[in-house]
């Protein structure tokens, strides 16, 4: 059994000239760590709606597990095992005390009291937030804000993370702490996630990229594949990772490097061997 699947999707907003995604498909496996990244307005979140059956697709299915989420009646098996992390964490919080925030989604589904307790802890703790629990979350950065987001859906026992944009908002140090709690929940725990996003070095992380533009599915393949090819980066808009950028500014300063370099280890890795 397929673990997603989205077989032909297309979404059209009301009274918009054009569908927001169209003839849409691909599918992820178990444990997979899947990004997303397009322009503006080319469908991204549209998508993420689609896969949690927030929306139902106009036509095609997508289907989690082997169930459509256009079974109205089974939507609710779906999102206790799909989770959504938005962009603005002050917007998903619903309570004033850290532990509490993180306890409404089991709450809300009807988790036993003696289990929400063990939930809140392993989520906090998974999300480096355990020593912050009864803190008031109006105190909290945004980075801190975020990772009790993500703890909130993590309470919640789920196989599939989708994350919309949710460093958009954050400083640099915030992104790279949510940055490393994603990586350990898809490493340790076998969490799939579905990070979208417009930080290039973040979609370099992933095992598999997707590029959207203007509603359709352009391409998909390995960091490596996506980032090397330049023509289509230009045609979607969007840029490859820093590093990358580094790499072409330096080889036109004459300095040899291996193609294919993303990220700032491989780099550094590069230029020592040029000093020896």
């Amino acid at each position: 059994m397929s673990f997603l699947t989205l077989n032909n999707v297309s979404y059209r907003y009301r009274d918009a000239d054009r569908c927001a995604v169209e003839n849409l498909s691909f599918s992820m496996h178990e444990g997979e760590f899947l990004a997303i990244i397009g322009h503006n307005g080319s469908g991204k979140s549209t998508m993420a709606k689609l896969i949690n059956g927030l929306y139902t697709p106009c036509s095609g299915e997508v289907t989690y597990k082997g169930i459509s989420t256009r079974e109205a009646k089974r939507l609710h098996d779906i999102r206790k095992e799909v989770g959504v992390v938005f962009q603005n964490p002050d917007n998903q919080m619903v309570a004033t005390i850290v532990e509490d925030d993180v306890a409404f989604g089991p709450e809300n589904v009807g988790v036993p009291h003696e289990e929400i307790e063990e939930r809140v802890t392993d989520a906090l703790a998974a999300c480096g937030m355990l020593s912050e629990r009864k803190t008031a979350a109006a105190r909290l950065s945004g980075g801190q804000k975020q990772r009790v987001a993500i703890a909130g859906v993590l309470a919640l026992r789920p196989r599939l993370m989708i994350f919309d944009e949710s460093t958009a908002m954050l400083d640099p140090k915030g992104r790279k702490e949510v940055l490393s709690v994603i990586g350990k929940l898809n490493r340790e725990q076998g969490i799939a996630v579905i990070l979208i996003t417009h930080y290039m070095e973040e979609a370099a992380a992933a095992d598999r990229i997707l590029v959207m533009h203007e509603g359709h599915l352009v391409a998909d393949g390995t960091p490596s594949a996506i980032f090397q090819n330049r023509e289509l980066l230009a045609r979607v808009g969007v840029t490859t990772t820093p590093t990358a950028l580094l790499c072409d500014s330096l080889t036109e300063r004459g300095i040899t490097l291996p193609q294919g370099i993303l990220y700032e280890e491989e780099l550094t890795e590069a230029l020592w061997r040029q000093l020896k």
